[in-house]
Parts: C-alpha cells; sequence; structure tokens
C-alpha cells in the first residue's frame, strides 16, 4: 500500500525506528484498513485516517483497548513527543493515549478527556493521568487518576476534576459511596 510504504519512509525506512518489515500488509481491518507490522512496531492506514505509527507503550495500551475495533478506533496523529517532563501522546478517532515516564502510559477518553483539556492537560494542576479510566461506580460513575488528583465523572452530576483539600474531604467521608455523594 503506498501510504504504508510512504509513513515508513517518511520515519526513516529500515535505518529509523521501525526498522524492517516482519510481516506482508494486513488487509480486512474494520472499515477497511490495513496494517503491516515492522521489528519496532506497526503502521496502520484507513481511507479516514490515513497511515500512522504504532510503537512502544502507546501501542501497548492501544493493543489493550481492542486496536482498531476498541473505543479508540484508528489513529489520527503521530506520536507527538516534547511535553513536560518528557510525556508524549497519540491522537485516536476516540481520544488518545497519554505517556509519560514518571506516570506510565493511560488512555484519556470522552468526558473525562474533555475535562482534562479544560484544567490545561499536563500543564495544568492534575499533571498526567496515573490510571486508565475506571468504570462501575455508584450510578453509573467512572473516575481517572492524575498526578495531582483525579476527574471524577457521573451522569447525574457531570464531570469534574478533584484534587487538594476538597478531595482529601470528599475521601474521608467514602468518596462516591458516602454521604456526600
Amino acid at each position: 500500500h503506498g501510504a504504508i510504504r510512504g509513513e515508513w519512509a517518511a520515519l526513516g525506512f529500515e535505518n529509523g525506528v521501525m526498522g524492517y518489515p516482519s510481516t506482508d500488509e494486513v488487509g480486512g481491518l474494520r472499515s477497511g484498513g490495513v496494517y503491516q507490522n515492522y521489528d519496532g512496531g506497526a503502521i496502520i492506514w484507513s481511507p479516514a485516517t490515513g497511515a500512522h505509527e504504532s510503537l512502544g507503550a502507546i501501542r501497548g495500551v492501544w493493543q489493550q483497548l481492542g486496536f482498531e475495533g476498541g473505543v479508540l478506533g484508528y489513529p489520527t496523529t503521530e506520536v507527538v513527543t516534547g511535553l513536560v517532563n518528557g510525556g508524549s501522546y497519540q491522537n485516536y478517532q476516540g481520544g488518545a493515549i497519554v505517556s509519560s515516564p514518571a506516570s506510565g502510559t493511560h488512555e484519556s477518553i470522552g468526558a473525562i478527556r474533555a475535562e482534562w483539556q479544560s484544567t490545561g492537560f499536563e500543564r495544568g494542576v492534575l499533571g498526567y493521568p496515573t490510571t486508565e479510566v475506571v468504570t462501575g461506580l455508584v450510578n453509573g460513575g467512572s473516575y481517572q487518576n492524575y498526578q495531582g488528583g483525579a476527574i471524577v465523572s457521573s451522569p447525574a452530576s457531570g464531570t469534574h476534576e478533584s484534587y487538594g483539600p476538597i478531595r482529601a474531604a470528599w475521601q474521608s467521608t467514602g468518596f462516591e459511596r458516602g454521604v456526600l455523594g
């Protein structure tokens, strides 16, 4: 596929981060997608998103979430480096995967991602995510922990950041299971 080869060329062919191809191109993915594995990762192409690399810890999380068939869909950007404290990210149709040496590699999706964006992403008070999105809270709630607190989401209450002394007080009452809900 020309776009996959073009991406491999842009990444330095066999002398780049991807190294040599380790499989032929494989088609039959969701929405007409194609991928090719390399020594250093893979290049994925779809008609809607074009060709993008997939490698390292970010690829590992994407795999855990079901690759293109999961909540994130296909990658829409290359891996972007140079964030605060050595962080990186890659955007997908359904969100992003964010990685930092201190906090690990985690998905960033939906209303929780939108709230994190409103706080300034990794440059804001919350810093980087430290866990995946955790679901199954009381009344359909979910949360994601960050270096500086958490973002909590509930169908009834919306999505809000939680940090500092107010979070500590909420924790002392039992979080969403306590008297404050």
